[in-house]
């Protein structure tokens, strides 16, 4: 591992899924999201649809960011 670094990031979450929803477990403990994208490593967001047809974008600390 480099020591120069400015920061680094270790995803430590579990893909779920139950009855065709899915979650990151622990980061959203709730099984709610209806097709549920992989993080981008850049941006370190991941794409969600809910049963709803909502749909956004989950940060990697677990907020929701839903579409206009």
């Amino acid at each position: 591992m480099p020591k120069d670094l400015d920061n680094l990031t270790k995803f430590v979450f579990y893909r779920i899924q139950k009855n065709g929803l899915s979650t990151y477990y622990p980061l959203v403990k709730k099984i709610k999201y209806k097709t549920l994208g992989d993080f981008d490593y850049h941006n370190t967001f991941a794409r969600f649809e809910l049963p709803n047809g909502q749909k956004g974008w989950l940060s990697i600390d677990g907020k929701e960011y839903l579409d206009e």
